[in-house]
């Protein structure tokens, strides 16, 4: 067995706020995460830097997302359609 980390490519220190497995499990190998910063009033939010990027990886690759997902505002909950596995649904900081 391994053990795989998947960690945040952004240069700001965020969280991993969701992880979802791709509908088809291990038959598909993918993996979403959403980053962001929870905090209210955190110092990091007033970074105009401050990435929004949430990223879907490929399990037997955690050294570079496959996909780098661009919202307008960082995305607090990430999750696949079970019943369109193709189909993606986030929720935003705001909202």
């Amino acid at each position: 067995k391994g053990l795989a980390v998947f960690r945040d490519p952004s240069q700001v220190t965020r969280t991993a706020t969701s992880v979802n497995w791709h509908p088809e499990g291990s038959n598909n190998g993918k993996l979403a995460v959403s980053y962001a910063v929870l905090n209210f009033q955190d110092e990091r939010l007033n970074n105009p830097n401050m990435p929004a990027s949430s990223y879907i990886w490929d399990i037997t690759n955690s050294n570079k997302p496959i996909v780098e997902l661009v919202p307008p505002s960082p995305l607090c909950c990430l999750r696949y359609n079970p019943k369109s596995s193709d189909t993606l649904v986030g929720g935003s900081y705001n909202g």
